[in-house]
């Protein structure tokens, strides 16, 4: 057997184990470590292949609240950022997913936008789904970047919204 055929035999394994809240977050503990190669990508490949609402739902939800205890000690910011960029991006690739759900996962994350990185992230998320979910509330959550007081962030924010018009 190939290497490339053992990868994909592993990631359907992987998978299809992807059922608890306990291997989301090992999944993403493990991409936003960096350890590995291609940790990031390979964490957000696999947590886009989640096909249950609840279970993305309940995902996030327990991952913004250990993304606010993770910030509480300055040493983790950058896991803390990682992890829920990665999260994030997933959210917004998990096409087994109905778009208008993912949004709104996507818009609950909100409140936890509050440092740069986290903000571009969402507004690459919003970017994402804009082909599939309502463009109108799309462009309205997008909007609420366009007035950010980081200036990098407004332009980002007014740069996707003329990209998706």
């Amino acid at each position: 057997m190939s290497s490339s055929t053992q990868r994909c035999a592993s990631r359907k394994v992987i998978i299809q184990h992807i059922k608890s809240l306990k291997s989301i977050f090992e999944i993403l503990s493990r991409g936003a470590s960096g350890k590995a190669r291609d940790s990031y990508d390979g964490a957000v490949n696999l947590l886009a292949e989640i096909d249950s609402f609840e279970l993305l739902k309940n995902a996030s939800q327990a991952a913004q609240k250990a993304y606010l205890l993770m910030l509480e000690k300055p040493s983790n910011l950058k896991f803390a950022e990682s992890f829920l960029e990665i999260l994030i991006k997933a959210i917004a690739c998990a096409y087994k997913i109905d778009a208008n759900q993912r949004l709104r996962l996507l818009r609950d994350i909100l409140p936890q936008a509050d440092r740069r990185m986290i903000k571009a992230s969402m507004i690459d998320a919003l970017t994402i789904i804009s082909d599939e979910a309502n463009l109108d509330s799309v462009k309205a959550t997008i909007e609420q970047f366009a007035s950010d007081q980081d200036q990098y962030i407004r332009d980002y924010a007014t740069a996707a919204l003329q990209d998706i018009s």
